[in-house]
């Protein structure tokens, strides 16, 4: 009897399991959709510039950045197409024949972005940007340290100098070089 009771709950347990075995499961499918928005692209900040100390002595001068300034610039957009160049230029021309002059190197997202050696006047001139074939490659922050210098003509007169830059940031196609 134990035989015939073992033999007869393996046949009901491999009935049961065949039978399970044929049954279809039912699937749906659903979608996900979100919609991500560009975020801005700005001027994080600007530290300010300070020369050394020049004391005349009837030579051309030229004085360093005491404080290594930066600009940084955050880009959220998540362009893959268009580019940014930021520019600087001298609001007036108050400096009296005295020269700012930057040599930048990008500190931060040096892979991406590229930086210019200009001197500043009252026209803009490029300081850094990202071209837009890398744009998809770049980071969200870029650093610039601008290496800025000041030349003094010999002829310059005792007195406090002060200036303005104005900085500008420029995004889309073409702007980046």
């Amino acid at each position: 009897m134990k035989k015939t009771s073992l033999v007869l709950l393996s046949v009901g347990v491999l009935s049961t399991g065949g039978l399970l075995l044929e049954q279809t499961a039912h699937a749906e499918e659903s979608s996900v959709t979100t919609t991500v928005n560009a975020g801005p692209n700005t001027i994080k900040s600007v530290d300010a510039i300070e020369f050394e100390k020049i004391i005349l002595n009837g030579e051309e001068q030229k004085a360093e950045d005491t404080r290594a300034a930066k600009v940084a610039i955050e880009d959220f957009r998540g362009s893959e197409t268009d580019g940014w160049t930021l520019t600087a230029q001298l609001k007036d021309a108050a400096f009296d024949g005295l020269t700012v002059s930057f040599a930048p190197q990008i500190t931060k997202n040096s892979d991406i972005a590229t930086a210019k050696a200009v001197s500043l006047t009252k026209s803009a001139q490029e300081v850094a940007g990202v071209s837009d074939d890398k744009i998809k490659d770049t980071a969200f922050d870029t650093e610039v340290t601008l290496n800025a210098s000041l030349k003094v003509p010999a002829n310059t007169k005792a007195k406090t100098y002060t200036s303005t830059i104005v900085w500008n940031l420029q995004s889309g196609p073409g702007t980046g070089n």
